[in-house]
């Protein structure tokens, strides 16, 4: 069986800069990046975001030591009412906000831990959230493309 083409690091030139107000230059680790970039960037009710641009410590659950989580991105949006809503987001497969499935002890495993550090890092972030008036969004390919 061929293997899938991994997806190599590229940088993302906005069609409006000023909306942007992370560091540059605008790195997207995957193709899903790529496509929420551009719809950001593009949307007029997305009036400022930055990516991998908020520093999150958390506790590894295999190590128990503190950790450095960046999440994908970090939104404003201006609602039709005028209200400003701030959102931290992360793009990830569906099968890494679950516990693992494979019937495989090995790759059971890894996708548990997976799991597990997600679930640390994710924690940490609703955390920073609750006392920030932000909100946290993990979106999975079924927000994404609908699937």
């Amino acid at each position: 069986m061929a293997r899938q083409k991994r997806f190599s690091k590229t940088e993302f030139n906005p069609k409006n800069p000023d909306k942007y107000v992370g560091t540059l230059p605008i790195i997207s680790r995957s193709s899903w990046e790529l496509y929420f970039m551009q719809k950001i960037d593009t949307n007029p009710s997305i009036i400022r975001w930055a990516s991998e641009s908020l520093v999150i410590p958390y506790l590894h659950p295999g190590d128990h030591k503190t950790h450095k989580y960046y999440p994908d991105f970090v939104i404003e949006i201006k609602t039709s009412e005028g209200r400003i809503i701030k959102q931290v987001i992360e793009i990830k497969p569906m099968s890494q906000c679950l516990p693992g499935t494979s019937k495989k002890p090995d790759q059971l495993a890894k996708q548990n831990t997976t799991y597990m550090i997600n679930m640390a890092k994710w924690e940490a972030t609703k955390r920073l959230c609750e006392q920030n008036d932000f909100t946290f969004l993990d979106l999975t390919e079924h927000e994404l493309f609908g699937k």
